[in-house]
């Protein structure tokens, strides 16, 4: 406790004993509910954490448990220096990727699946560092992607790459609706285009395997194929779970084993509840 918490309200400058008492009692009630209900929301998220077979989800759930550890951690009155310190680092890196893993959506590009990762913070030096790096380069996933569907194709390039006006509309087109090949005309126009596309995906994957580490990577994730995404997810989920597990370990000795063991009940009765109520709905 420090000095201005030792001095007493003007409110409470000759209080009787029994008030005096009373106040104590009522203060020493509500921590004590505040401590239950925290307790109860971190043994949820553990316990989520610990069960879930989805990746983003127990990523999703640990990064939460710890968020709310460290802030209760900073809110307690426990003496300074007695509290578990956690790493995060870690926990912000990993919510943070995770959530633009898990949000990512595919788009189709002239009969090919593209995927461009909307990264939700800035693609600068210090957070590649911060959140990408330390994933990234322990396991090296081999990245690939679409050249021509690259952002920086599209702001060095912006019209079709120097195709001639309408070729590239043309080509998307005959790829998407194959019966319009047996147009004579189109397949000139799909030579030139294809020509045009190779040689214009040459100078970009050139262009970005000269440029610094974070700004190759993030040129890359705008226009990953689906193998290359699958690499990219693949490695940063190894890290993530491997890293949260000790400080789930860490979040999880602080929880009443009561309270614990009632959060695990609670998970398994909500899971054998499902099938009845799908079979309640009958046949399909």
């Amino acid at each position: 406790m420090t000095e201005e918490q030792d001095k007493p309200d003007k409110d409470q400058i000759g209080e009787k004993p029994e008030e005096e008492s009373f106040r104590k009692f009522t203060s020493t009630a509500l921590r004590a509910q505040r401590k239950g209900i925290y307790q109860q929301l971190l043994a949820n998220l553990v316990v989520k954490a610990n069960s879930n077979q989805d990746p983003y989800d127990m990523v999703s759930n640990a990064c939460q448990a710890a968020f709310l550890y460290e802030a209760h951690q900073q809110d307690s009155e426990t003496e300074k220096g007695n509290e578990t310190k956690i790493d995060m680092k870690i926990v912000t890196a990993a919510w943070q990727v995770s959530i633009a893993l898990k949000n990512t959506e595919s788009l189709s590009r002239a009969n090919t699946t593209v995927i461009d990762v909307a990264w939700p913070f800035d693609t600068s030096k210090e957070y590649f560092e911060n959140y990408i790096s330390p994933w990234l380069n322990e396991h090296n996933p081999h990245l690939t992607f679409y050249p021509y569907h690259a952002r920086y194709r599209q702001d060095q390039y912006p019209e079709h790459c120097g195709v001639p006006y309408g070729y590239a509309e043309v080509y998307e087109e005959s790829q998407e609706h194959r019966s319009f090949l047996s147009d004579s005309t189109i397949y000139i126009e799909k030579d030139i285009v294809e020509k045009a596309l190779r040689r214009i995906s040459k100078k970009v994957s050139k262009a970005i395997a000269g440029m610094d580490e974070h700004r190759a990577f993030f040129e890359k994730t705008t226009a990953l194929s689906l193998s290359g995404f699958q690499a990219l997810k693949g490695a940063f989920t190894q890290w993530a779970m491997r890293s949260l597990q000790p400080i789930l370990a860490v979040v999880s000795s602080t929880i009443d084993p009561k309270i614990y063991e009632e959060a695990i009940h609670m998970l398994m009765a909500k899971a054998e509840v499902k099938p009845q109520d799908e079979s309640s709905l009958g046949p399909g």
